[in-house]
């Protein structure tokens, strides 16, 4: 479905959403807002081509899939999932790689994400953020750090609460003999 993205009242853009919604673009001092209609069921894969969205992306809690490359290097600085979701929440690859966001509040819906979505964010390069070789949002292990950064590293140790491991994690940890697991993630 075709979208119609309005900027101080003036149409300006067309772009592919999965299913109609409204997006509104606030203008202010570089600050803009990219609000998507609550009911949207996905986000499609390479949606979100805006290169001045330079504020915060709300998505609605009925989104349960976020495509690949979706906000790709959009220099969105605060991302904001509505509270309230009941669905099962799948994130693919890259969908938020490359942002300018500092902070990172994934919902507990969240079942899939993959491990490279956050990378080159500010807030991957904020070691505050990280955990040994881990970077968590909250109690999700979202990526490790790159192998080459690490490559004489024999155990893994997940910190206790994780409660969702990003597929691709430690991936090229060859060297690696053991990953102890927390209780949290053997239910």
């Amino acid at each position: 479905a075709s979208v119609v993205v309005m900027i101080d009242g003036e149409e300006s853009a067309r772009y592919a959403l999965n299913k109609d919604a409204e997006i509104v673009i606030k203008n202010g001092d570089s600050f803009n807002t990219l609000v998507i209609k609550d009911g949207v069921a996905s986000i499609g894969s390479f949606t979100a081509k805006f290169p001045n969205l330079s504020g915060e992306v709300v998505i609605p809690a009925s989104v349960t899939y976020i495509g690949q490359e979706a906000f790709q290097n959009a220099p969105i600085t605060k991302l904001t999932f509505a509270p309230g979701g009941t669905e099962k929440l799948c994130i693919a690859p890259g969908a938020f790689k490359n942002i300018a966001v500092e902070e990172i509040i994934l919902p507990d819906s969240l079942e899939y994400l993959d491990g490279g979505n956050f990378w080159n964010s500010e807030y991957a390069k904020n070691e505050e953020n990280w955990d040994g070789y881990g970077l968590y949002a909250g109690n999700i292990l979202i990526q490790s750090r790159p192998a080459f950064e690490a490559p004489d590293v024999e155990a893994i140790v997940i910190r206790e609460g994780t409660t969702l491991i990003a597929t691709g994690s430690f991936y090229g940890y060859n060297k690696a003999k053991t990953i102890t697991f927390p209780e949290s993630l053997l239910h």
